[in-house]
């Protein structure tokens, strides 16, 4: 247990260690901010809002708008599509060959009692709200141990709140969150804790007003272990101490350079063609109000006067002469910013993954072209699948898995170390499976060229569709493993060496009676 509530030294340097990562995280804060006013003003929380407040005044072109919604959409329904399997457990590279099958279906029910947690959950919704922050750059879900049926709560922590520490390696490993509640809640949420008495009276007298929390998730690596700690920011005192196994927290970036802990996403790298796109839609506007209601020159020529003349339906202007006064011809160029505009547009759909296959007025796509329009969805995305699977759904396993066997709800195992492995299969993870199953089948039609006696000799063709079935994350249960088809085999021999006999049998009928009579004696 953490022993910060017995020492004052040790609440210090954890402050410390929280203003450290507070002033570092102060310099993306500008940017975090442009980002988010101009794709997701909604949840553009770094400047000083009221609830309910309108964020969107600066926006005229809403494609980044469109953009990340779909983005978070697409990665939520290719990545963790709810209510559905998207990762498994499997043995590990250490377990020996012919005891893998046994624990693969073994650790097939584990899978099975984790995703029935994972799917009545509210990952669905919390996941989407990080996917969201992730088009920014980084991303952030609390994974809390529940009560009862609903033992998993998921938080989606807005980029406000989370201040982070990098490890020696570049992995997230200290996490401290800065958030606010009204006293009265305080006790609910840390039911084993302990306020100051400041707070015990204000629960009492104010029960709204606003406490500042620091949650601190320090790693503690000599012990190997997460130390958790909630301290009131302002009397720095410790209301709560425990610690875990697994870290609560499931912190993923985008993409990451050398040296920075935030990540940068795609709404970073397209903010320059977003923000043109706002400017040049915002012209356009102004232009077409020009052009719409009109702009005038007057001659002041003693019976027109231009200062008091009143322009609208249906008025009659009296003029000394023809010319006094005229429509004034715009400036502006539609076609030209028209073109500007599309390329802009386009620009920024490419850096959100939007409209892969085309528009949907198009001419039909084929099976070929969608298959490959995937493919180069899976080459552009590639890498950062990569980190998402380190990042988030490796952490997210382990931590639930770690909540459900201390629950009793799955036996306690230890994923990782070659042991137990994790292996995805969402949609995402079986396009590039399929790319594997597309390269054997292509294999197997260069090899028939050859001859079926060479393949017969040459490739293991029982062993074919166990691993392509794997491939595919198909039920270990529903596909025979080696043991199983020998014995298959041994029994189709017995039937087929009973079929010749009774075929022989037949064919000789002096044969079968002495077979009769010997049986008989």
């Amino acid at each position: 247990m953490p022993t910060y509530k017995k020492s004052p030294e040790g609440v210090v340097a954890l402050v410390k260690r929280f203003e450290v990562a507070k002033q570092h995280r102060s310099s993306w804060e500008s940017h975090w901010k442009e980002c988010y006013e101009y794709a997701l003003p909604q949840r553009e929380v770094f400047g000083e809002h009221a609830g309910g407040a309108k964020k969107n005044t600066k926006i005229y072109d809403s494609t980044a708008l469109i953009g990340v919604q779909r983005f978070a959409s697409r990665l939520q329904s290719t990545l963790v599509p709810p209510f559905k399997k998207w990762a498994k457990l499997s043995a590990g590279t250490s377990i020996p060959k012919e005891q893998a099958n046994n624990i693969d279906k073994q650790l097939e029910e584990v899978t099975n009692t984790l995703f029935s947690y994972i799917n009545t959950s509210n990952l669905a919704t919390e996941a989407h709200e990080s996917f969201l922050d992730l088009a920014v750059g980084t991303g952030a879900l609390l994974l809390n141990e529940g009560e009862g049926d609903d033992l998993l709560k998921f938080t989606a922590v807005p980029l406000k709140e989370l201040l982070i520490e990098d490890g020696p390696m570049g992995s997230v490993e200290t996490v401290f969150r800065l958030h606010s509640h009204p006293a009265r809640n305080i006790k609910q949420i840390w039911k084993k804790g302990k306020c100051s008495p400041a707070v015990m009276e204000m629960m009492e007298s104010k029960p709204d007003t606003l406490v500042s929390i620091i949650e601190a998730t320090v790693y503690n690596p000599d012990k190997k272990h997460y130390e958790y700690v909630i301290i009131e920011e302002k009397s720095k005192h410790v209301i709560f101490e425990d610690y875990f196994e697994v870290s609560p927290w499931i912190v993923f970036r985008w993409s990451k350079v050398a040296g920075e802990r935030y990540g940068r996403g795609p709404i970073m790298t397209a903010l320059p063609d977003i923000k043109t796109a706002n400017e040049v839609v915002k012209f356009v506007l102004k232009n077409a109000e020009k052009e719409i209601i009109g702009v005038y020159t007057a001659v002041d020529d003693g019976v027109l006067n231009p200062w008091t003349v009143n322009i609208k339906s249906g008025a009659v202007i009296p003029v000394a002469a023809e010319g006094s006064l005229s429509p004034l011809q715009s400036g502006g160029n539609f076609n030209v910013s028209e073109l500007i505009l599309q390329d802009l547009r386009e620009n920024i759909k490419k850096a959100l993954f939007h409209d892969q296959l085309g528009p949907m007025e198009g001419p039909t796509k084929s099976a070929t072209e969608v298959s490959i329009r995937q493919q180069e969805l899976m080459s552009d995305i590639g890498s950062s699948f990569g980190r998402l699977q380190m990042e988030f759904i490796n952490k997210l396993i382990r931590r639930a898995i770690d909540i459900l066997a201390r629950n009793g709800k799955v036996a306690p195992i230890k994923v990782g170390d070659q042991l137990v492995d994790i292996k995805v299969i969402s949609p995402l993870a079986q396009q590039q499976d399929m790319d594997e199953v597309n390269k054997l089948a292509q294999f197997v039609q260069f090899a028939m060229m050859v001859g079926e006696d060479a393949v017969r000799v040459g490739l293991d063709l029982e062993a074919f569709p166990e691993h392509i079935g794997k491939l595919l994350g198909v039920n270990p249960d529903l596909i025979r493993d080696k043991n199983e088809r020998d014995a298959m085999k041994q029994q189709m021999q017995e039937e087929a060496a009973m079929a010749q006999a009774a075929e022989a049998a037949a064919n000789n009928p002096e044969m079968a009676q002495q077979m009769m009579g010997q049986m008989g004696g």
